[in-house]
């Protein structure tokens, strides 16, 4: 048994909470997602400067910040870019198993 101040801990204790620390880092990773260069990402919000629109489709081409931030790559069908953007984690999102594609048209100048 460690007293550590006014806090007696058995050896179970300690596993215990390494146990815990170790969940909590495993989910952390999940929940915080880090994106890697080719990977397919979505768009969570518009991006009407750029006329890219919600649920737009996009592929990382270089990653920043250790993850943190991304260089995204927007193109239409046919491989025109429509944008090249650096996005943070808050503006994309990675592709779920349930999703759905869609095409729509994309005014081109």
């Amino acid at each position: 048994m460690s007293t550590w101040g006014w806090i007696s801990l058995t050896p179970r204790d300690f596993f215990i909470i390494g146990l815990l620390l170790s969940c909590i880092i495993y989910l952390r990773g999940i929940l915080i997602h880090k994106f890697r260069e080719l990977e397919t990402v979505i768009l969570t919000h518009d991006i009407k400067e750029h006329g890219l629109r919600m649920g737009d489709m996009g592929a990382v081409v270089n990653v920043y910040e250790g993850g943190e931030a991304a260089e995204v790559e927007f193109v239409t069908a046919t491989g025109k870019t429509v944008a090249l953007l650096t996005l943070t984690l808050s503006d994309i999102r990675d592709t779920k198993q349930d999703d759905i594609l869609h095409v729509r048209g994309f005014a081109t100048a």
